[in-house]
């Protein structure tokens, strides 16, 4: 599942929801880097964690990697 925060009130909301997610594998996307520094980005147990700042090309392989160990 590919989650995606904008902003730390954002993502203080999906935490708040977290347990709707814990069955499933987590890309967290978040809206900046400084939401990449809010603990609560490792609250969600994601298996990868990137921003919209951040160069995105290698977030294909990871979820094909993911995706290929289900």
């Amino acid at each position: 599942m590919i989650l995606y925060a904008g902003n730390k009130r954002e993502l203080g909301e999906l935490v708040a929801k977290k347990e709707l997610f814990e069955a499933f594998r987590i890309i967290l996307i978040v809206g900046n880097d400084e939401c990449l520094n809010d603990r609560k980005c490792h609250v969600l147990n994601p298996r990868y964690i990137t921003s919209m700042e951040m160069n995105v090309t290698g977030l294909n392989e990871v979820i094909e990697k993911i995706t290929s160990t289900a």
